[in-house]
């Protein structure tokens, strides 16, 4: 990629306008071996988002839900509780 697009595209990173797309060329053109000298502080950061990235996708997230236990006879008491309402408030046909 030349360096005229690559200055341009970092222009538009520092102002927080670049796309997904525009940063992975970004990341693409940094992990290379021969950078020019003015831009060796940008490949540090993007070589620091790289590893930061791979280490957390390596790491499960356990995600436990825990229901509070319900009492059985609370729950019969409410059937019947609405059952006996229904009865009672029907309308007459």
């Amino acid at each position: 990629m030349e360096l005229n697009k690559i200055e341009g595209l970092l222009e538009k990173y520092d102002k927080g306008a670049t796309t997904l797309i525009e940063e992975a060329q970004l990341r693409d053109y940094f992990s290379q071996e021969i950078i020019p000298y003015h831009l060796e502080s940008y490949k540090q950061l993007f070589s620091y988002f790289e590893s930061d990235a791979k280490q957390f996708a390596q790491i499960p997230i356990m995600l436990r839900i825990q229901f509070p236990k319900k009492n059985p006879l609370v729950c019969f008491g409410c059937c019947g509780y609405f059952n006996f309402g229904y009865s009672v408030y029907q309308p007459n046909h």
